[in-house]
């Protein structure tokens, strides 16, 4: 199975350029012994392969090696950090990665995992004496408007073309030419909260569908999984839900990155200077929210206010059960269907779109960025390790999860894999959504509460508008600054 799994990776390489995904190359490294650098080899704008090299630095003193700390969210923990070799291979892979740094860099990693809460953050970033070199927070807790961090752009250690970095993150937050937090292959959480659709691959055959072909040729569309939920649904106008077979599973957070995959886009950045505004009111949002709406309220959808990801909807069993043709949630959450499923096959493909004219977008259900201390005593130093931890990332702790994650979900086919890593090159996230809650900024509950109760959404934004204008205009003004 590993000799499979390497030839599929080899072959999502090559397919790479196909669908605009960024290729991933072996580093080679070897923990026994190290050399004075690490190269790999990007895709350079004309097709042509350019080498980036990681470039060891000592930053021991007198022979002892500088405690370099790096604060971290508890769940973020074992992709950031572990004190020995371990069983588990994520936790492994960490161990290696960062024995290696420590190694080249003459660093030793330590880590602070404050309560799990902006105000417990504030506090001990508000009391640092300089103790943290790296943070890595939550996004929703907006932090960075309290200027506690760096602007990465700034260090000429960092650069976000590479290959390493998630660009339809990272773009979407930098504003004013500013980016004080960051996304990278050292953010798992974006691999594994991307929202993917699961398919019953028996259900599909008896309808005589490829999925796969339809998602290649463009035409995996909203209007499609309707009309496909109406095909196979069935049992539907009665009273008794045992045998009950829906189209789709759905629930609050599927439903939320449906409306972005679908083409929801609330704000936009200037390329000129940078500033952002606000596009909630735009006729094309308007048009993917009844569109959503018409999905979600389909008598052929199931959809569950209650989220998978806390295991509270009937979704897993009544996929695992056939009771149902899609299942739209993250893509963790397939880990746990292969050993459930018996007595079917099942693929993975990316969220549907609006139109077939349109690009297929992915949203991820959440991540912690990488941000640094203005505090930090050396920012060098902090930048080059939050380089090397991304980079080194690249071709080990992602690439294993790659494979628990296929094999996890019955991706074993070259097709799962490759539509796996389709979705990933299509991650984005709206400025809108990852501050929505903060400061007054509620444009997005908004779209997502005329979703769920199927009202207007011009209804919905009266009431938000002017408090969101006034929360965007406070953070623009901190990023003018």
């Amino acid at each position: 199975m590993k000799k499979w799994i390497c030839l599929t990776l080899s072959l999502l390489m090559l397919t790479g350029a196909l669908f605009g995904c960024k290729k991933k190359n072996n580093n080679g490294d070897d923990d026994t012994k190290a050399p004075d650098s690490v190269s790999t080899t990007d895709p350079g704008s004309s097709g042509e392969e350019t080498k980036k090299e990681l470039k060891f630095e000592d930053f021991s003193a007198n022979g002892t090696k500088r405690e370099f700390t790096m604060m971290v969210r508890s769940n973020r923990y074992h992709y950031l950090y572990c004190e020995k070799d371990d069983p588990d291979r994520i936790k492994s892979e960490t161990f290696k990665r960062n024995k290696y740094i420590e190694d080249n860099f003459g660093i030793t990693f330590n880590i602070f995992t404050p309560k799990d809460t902006a105000k417990d953050w504030s506090s001990a970033l508000d009391t640092s004496d300089g103790s943290y070199d790296l943070a890595v927070p939550d996004y929703w807790w907006g932090l960075e408007q309290n200027g506690y961090f760096i602007n990465l752009l700034d260090r000429d250690e960092l650069n976000f073309s590479d290959s390493y970095w998630y660009s339809g993150w990272n773009d979407n937050v930098t504003i004013a030419g500013k980016m004080y937090s960051a996304a990278g292959d050292g953010t798992l959480e974006i691999l594994e909260n991307i929202e993917v659709v699961f398919y019953n691959k028996t259900m599909a055959a008896n309808q005589q569908l490829d999925m796969y072909s339809l998602v290649d040729s463009g035409k995996w569309t909203i209007d499609e999984m309707l009309r496909i939920n109406a095909l196979v649904s069935s049992n539907l106008d009665d009273d008794d839900e045992s045998n009950n077979v829906y189209g789709a599973l759905y629930d609050v957070h599927s439903q939320r990155s449906q409306l972005f995959s679908a083409g929801l886009k609330l704000t936009e950045i200037s390329k000129e200077n940078g500033a952002i505004t606000l596009t909630a009111d735009k006729q094309q949002n308007i048009n993917v929210s009844q569109l959503v709406s018409r999905l979600i309220h389909s008598p052929y959808t199931r959809y569950d206010t209650a989220t998978a990801r806390a295991g509270n909807n009937q979704g897993p069993t009544l996929f695992t059960n056939q009771k149902a043709m899609f299942y739209a949630t993250a893509l963790y959450l397939g880990t746990g269907l292969k050993a459930s499923v018996k007595s079917f096959e099942y693929g993975i493909i990316p969220m549907p779109k609006y139109a077939e004219d349109d690009e297929y977008t992915s949203t991820t259900y959440g991540a912690s960025p990488f941000a640094i201390p203005k505090s930090a005593k050396d920012l060098h130093c902090s930048a080059v390790i939050l380089d090397a931890i991304n980079y080194l990332s690249k071709d080990s702790i992602v690439n294993t999860m790659f494979e628990i994650v296929m094999k996890g979900q019955v991706a074993q086919q070259y097709d799962d894999a490759r539509m796996i890593e389709f979705a990933r090159s299509k991650v984005y996230v709206d400025f809108a959504w990852i501050y929505d809650g903060v400061n007054g900024m509620k444009v997005f509950s908004a779209y997502q509460k005329a979703v769920t109760n199927n009202t207007s959404v011009t209804s919905e934004l009266e009431s938000v508008s002017g408090p969101s204008q006034e929360a965007l205009n406070k953070i623009m003004e901190f990023y003018r600054k």
